[in-house]
């Protein structure tokens, strides 16, 4: 990952195809041995970003397959908001089904309370958002 330049890591950690949490032992594994700004986590059908080990940021990822499943994760994830404080929705793309061009569309359609942002950033927000400090 270091030769690469990459700094989050994507876990999809499922058993007999269900979603498992990581135990706090592989997490500290992945924190102290990878030592990511953020994990992203599984592909599920909600978005929810924690703090994992009161060091680290990890998003579950709402995953979709095309423009209209990607709006309606942004909207359903999005309807309890009150934009009191940050929110922090990591939406998966199926790119098998998906172009850029898609995403530009969807991206156009997000109001000003809305930031597009890489995986990098997402988790530096977070880090920010959760009072932690900025990832090594």
């Amino acid at each position: 990952m270091k030769a690469a330049g990459l700094n989050t890591v994507y876990v999809l950690n499922r058993v007999d195809g269900v979603d498992v949490p990581l135990s706090t032992s592989e997490a500290q594994g992945y924190i102290n041995d990878v030592k990511p700004k953020g994990i992203m986590i599984h592909w599920a059908n909600y978005t929810e970003t924690t703090v994992l080990n009161g060091t680290t940021p990890q998003s579950v990822i709402r995953g979709t397959g095309n423009v209209a499943e990607v709006k309606s994760a942004i909207a359903d994830a999005s309807a309890k908001w009150k934009k009191k404080s940050p929110l922090f929705l990591s939406i998966g793309i199926l790119a098998f089904n998906m172009k850029p061009s898609d995403l530009a569309q969807v991206a156009a359609s997000l109001g000003s309370d809305y930031r597009v942002v890489r995986a990098d950033q997402f988790f530096d927000l977070a880090r920010q958002a959760n009072g932690l400090p900025t990832a090594p």
